[in-house]
């Protein structure tokens, strides 16, 4: 009798740890989600149009989506960052005066980088 009282006391213990676990994952993948949506959308239209004059993201938006990632994809996230904001700044104007990128499949190979990082969880 009192064996089993201990072995649901155990088994409730466990789940309920085991359920709070899962609740935190699921809330942080949907912040990330949250987070990550308006960007993905913003880079596959700046990948689109390939053009300087596009907003892209700003590092507002890079450091709150490096913040909701986990800690092992941060360092590659922060590197496919600083490339994609290296190949922007790679532009000439020709004699009308409009802006181009020197290199556009340059821009569209880092915009992919970055946007590895941004698929949903």
């Amino acid at each position: 009798m009192e064996q089993s009282v201990i072995v649901g006391i155990i088994t409730f213990c466990l789940g309920v740890i085991f359920g709070h676990r899962l609740t935190l994952w699921r809330d942080k993948r949907k912040e990330f989600n949250e987070i990550a949506q308006p960007i993905r959308e913003t880079l596959l239209k700046e990948r689109e149009i390939r053009s300087p004059i596009a907003s892209g993201i700003g590092a507002i938006d890079a450091d709150r989506l490096e913040f909701a990632m986990p800690f092992w994809r941060r360092c590659g996230f922060r590197k496919a960052w600083e490339s994609y904001q290296n190949s922007k700044k790679e532009t000439y104007q020709d004699s009308v005066g409009q802006s181009f990128y020197k290199t556009p499949e340059n821009i569209a190979l880092h915009i992919d980088n970055v946007l590895r990082y941004t698929k949903r969880q």
